[in-house]
Formats: structure tokens, C-alpha cells, sequence
């Protein structure tokens, strides 16, 4: 049985390019904190090109706009700085009141994690798998060209494979590549 995925269906409204290189995919698109809860690594946030001489101007006291530099750019270039601002996708973060703790959070929507930028202790197999689905889900939002299957079988294997069990984040990286390659050679 094949996963049909068509290859430019992207549902994301904001400004990310899916990377070239698949072996930056899961780094750009699933691994960043600011985007992705990293419990079940589903969407919680949107990245929005901001303009270039208002980031200029007011980008460095928002605390909703960052920027990127040309690697190997020194700080002080403003000139090529990228600025961007962050927003929450909606209905992707709910209220949480955790016992025990003052005032009120934000909890993912999808797993329920309070704390959407810490990655949990190394996974199991299972566990895994489990976050395996939502990398698909993320990666179809972004209209990633990838094959399903490929990204699970490579996470159930590698998970087997004792270099890679207690690397999630290298299991994760390394399947995402090898979905991404499959996907675009159909």
C-alpha cells in the first residue's frame, strides 16, 4: 500500500520555506521550539515575514519579532537581517491551570504539554512512533514532499538500532531526511 501526499498542498499561511536539503528539513520545519511543540512536535506557532525597515526601525524592542543573519554575518549588520514575528495558530494552545503553580499557562492542544519548548527525556519505540505521526502531520501542513510510511519504518528501525535509541533527536533528524528523499524521488 502507498501513501499518496501531493507535494505542494501546503495548508501553512505563514512565510517558511520547506528547505532543499533534506537534511535540514526536520531541523527547520519540526525542531524549532518557536514553531512546533516538541512533545508531539504538531504546530503551535506561525512565522511572518515582518518589513525590513520597520524591524529595523522598532524590531529590537518587540519581543514578537526576531530576525536571521547571512551566516557568518557580524551582529551589528542590519543591512541583511531578515526580521520576522512570531504568532499561536489558533486553536493549536489551550488554557492550563497546573495544581500547585500561580496564575495560568498555555498547554498544547495535541498532547497537552504545559512547556511546548522542552523535548521529554529520550523516547521509547512506541513513543516515538507516536511523535512520528505528528512530524507527518507537521510536514503535510507544510507542504513538505515526503512519504509517510518511509518516516515511520525509518523511526521504528532506528529506534531498534542501539546508535540511535537514545538519540531521538538524531533518530527524528535522520528519518525526516530519508522521508524527504523518498518523497521527492516518486
Amino acid at each position: 500500500m502507498s501513501l499518496e501526499i501531493p507535494s505542494t498542498a501546503s495548508i501553512a499561511t505563514d512565510d517558511i520555506d520547506v528547505p532543499d536539503n533534506p537534511e535540514d528539513v526536520f531541523e527547520t520545519l519540526v525542531a524549532d521550539p518557536a514553531l512546533c511543540c516538541q512533545q508531539c512536535f504538531r504546530r503551535v506557532r506561525a512565522r511572518f515575514e515582518f518589513d525590513h525597515g520597520w524591524g529595523r526601525e522598532v524590531g529590537d524592542i518587540l519581543s514578537f519579532v526576531d530576525y536571521d543573519l547571512p551566516e557568518g554575518e557580524p551582529r551589528w549588520n542590519t543591512a541583511d537581517r531578515e526580521y520576522w514575528e512570531e504568532a499561536e495558530l489558533a486553536d493549536r494552545r489551550d488554557e492550563a491551570h497546573p495544581p500547585g503553580e500561580d496564575g495560568s499557562g498555555k498547554a498544547c492542544s495535541f498532547c497537552g504539554a504545559v512547556d511546548h519548548h522542552r523535548s521529554p527525556s529520550t523516547r521509547s519505540r512506541d513513543e516515538a512512533l507516536e511523535a512520528a505521526v505528528g512530524i507527518v502531520a507537521t510536514l503535510i501542513e507544510f507542504g513538505a514532499a515526503h512519504n509517510p510510511l518511509v518516516l515511520l519504518v525509518e523511526v521504528a528501525d532506528l529506534k531498534r538500532n542501539p546508535d540511535y535509541a537514545g538519540d531521538d533527536f538524531g533518530t527524528f533528524r535522520l528519518a525526516v531526511a530519508r522521508a524527504v528523499r523518498a518523497g521527492r524521488s516518486r
